[in-house]
């Protein structure tokens, strides 16, 4: 066999890989039965012992959660409440889904789960401990729905051409593949979860919703995005509550100017007191000073920069930049962001 496909044989693979593809876009609940009938057959070509029964969860942290519930067996016991954890955003919006999931489990299993973790999930250390066993999970689980173009390519090569060794396990992974979102494979139940109810993207492929999940789940879990920049859900949900703090204190370059954009460009410049000091072609210079928690001044500086490619709706991308409050010119700050003095930088094309 030759090692360049033939024009007929690279169609032929194009379909393939664009009927999978439709699977990865595929929203809501799958085939449950046929999904059902494959689990045994992709654990007895594992080599697995066979579970018992299969349980639907709505998102794939609920498929963790599941696990960390079942495999916690609700231990009871008095530890220390909760403290200031209780106050992080992220863990209380997880830890609600876990308790949808509780319920979930004790409407499958026809077992009293929920008021149990309930009770259990009242005390921080519990929820340490829920959380641990959460990660662990995360790293078992099986992608299914998004596996879906790699195994495209490996059935075109496998199946279409005979090359390579065929495995049983993956011959009986496709069903499940093209009806649920997500497998957590376990002993004695086969956790499995629904795919999402609703995907948002741009037409490039990145995923972006302004006004809530990118990828939604039936349960409220889901990934927000924008421009394809995954988001803490509270910048989305809770946007009002952003801060000049909030943004100052965010590493990440691309969220911080989200959140300036979810904030209000002039609201941004209003409440941190930022004052132009030098403008030209590569950016305007802002200083301010900020107050620190022993009362000292400090000195903060930003340069204002505008990407030259507009963003898909035509507008263009404004961005804040922290820089040493030691600059003089726009220019300055600008070079100093490539590690880089005025003289060294002088580019004639800006992306």
């Amino acid at each position: 066999m030759g090692t360049v496909l033939t024009v007929e044989q690279e169609k032929k693979l194009e379909r393939i890989q664009d009927d999978w593809f439709k699977v990865t876009q595929q929203t809501g609940p799958g085939d449950r039965e046929a999904i059902r009938k494959a689990i045994p057959r992709v654990y007895k070509a594992s080599g697995k012992k066979i579970p018992v029964d299969t349980l639907f969860l709505r998102s794939p942290f609920a498929c963790s959660a599941a696990y960390a519930i079942l495999a916690l067996g609700i231990p009871e016991g008095k530890f220390k409440t909760k403290g200031d954890k209780e106050n992080n955003k992220r863990r209380r919006f997880l830890l609600s889904i876990a308790h949808k999931t509780a319920a979930d489990l004790e409407s499958q299993l026809q077992t009293p789960i929920l008021e149990k973790f309930s009770e259990f999930a009242q005390y921080e250390r519990n929820v340490d401990k829920l959380f641990e066993r959460i990660q662990y999970a995360n790293v078992r689980i099986n992608y299914v729905q998004n596996d879906s173009l790699w195994l495209a390519t490996y059935y075109f090569f496998n199946k279409e051409l005979g090359l390579g060794e065929t495995h049983p396990f993956l011959d009986h992974i496709w069903p499940i593949c093209r009806e649920a979102g997500w497998l957590l494979p376990c002993i004695p139940y086969a956790l499995v979860g629904d795919r999402p109810t609703a995907v948002h993207q741009l037409s490039d492929g990145r995923f972006h919703e302004q006004n809530g999940p990118a990828i939604a789940y039936a349960d409220g879990y889901g990934s927000f995005c924008i421009l394809g920049v995954r988001l803490p859900p509270w910048i989305i949900t809770d946007a009002n509550s952003i801060t000049v703090d909030d943004i100052t204190q965010e590493t990440n370059a691309s969220i911080r100017q989200i959140m300036i954009h979810k904030m209000g460009l002039d609201r941004y410049i209003t409440e941190l007191k930022l004052k132009p000091v030098h403008k030209d072609r590569f950016g305007e210079l802002y200083k301010t000073n900020l107050k620190a928690p022993d009362g000292r001044k400090v000195p903060v500086a930003m340069v204002k920069v505008i990407n030259k490619t507009p963003s898909l709706d035509g507008t263009p991308e404004i961005y804040f930049i922290p820089v040493r409050a030691d600059v003089k010119t726009a220019h300055e700050a600008v070079a100093s962001t490539f590690n880089k003095t005025p003289e060294q930088y002088n580019p004639d094309f800006e992306s």
